[in-house]
């Protein structure tokens, strides 16, 4: 099996793998070598999140909001409540996979 790891590894580094092919890959080890946290994430990614609740940090885009003056030029436009900021600025990126 040792194998197998190594040379997900090296396609892991190739720039030719493609992304799919690498999780479809790494999920197949994750279920011979009994990773059942590395494959549920495997799932997850392969399938999409179920809810907004269960996504990763990474998933979720941060960003501000700006307006323009055309005398000052560009700033960031204050808000007092951060609840709100929040949910404005974080795009929460998540799909499903139509069955």
């Amino acid at each position: 099996m040792s194998s197998v790891v190594l040379d997900f590894q090296n396609e892991i580094i190739s720039s030719t793998s493609r992304l799919t092919d690498l999780l479809l890959k790494g999920l197949l080890i994750a279920k011979k070598l009994g990773l059942s946290e590395f494959e549920s994430w495997l799932v997850y990614e392969l399938e999409g999140y179920k809810s907004v609740e269960s996504l990763p940090e990474y998933r979720k885009i941060h960003g501000g909001l700006y307006y323009y003056n055309p005398h000052i030029g560009k700033h960031r436009l204050a808000i007092n409540d951060k609840e709100l900021e929040t949910v404005i600025t974080t795009h929460q990126w998540f799909c499903q996979r139509k069955s």
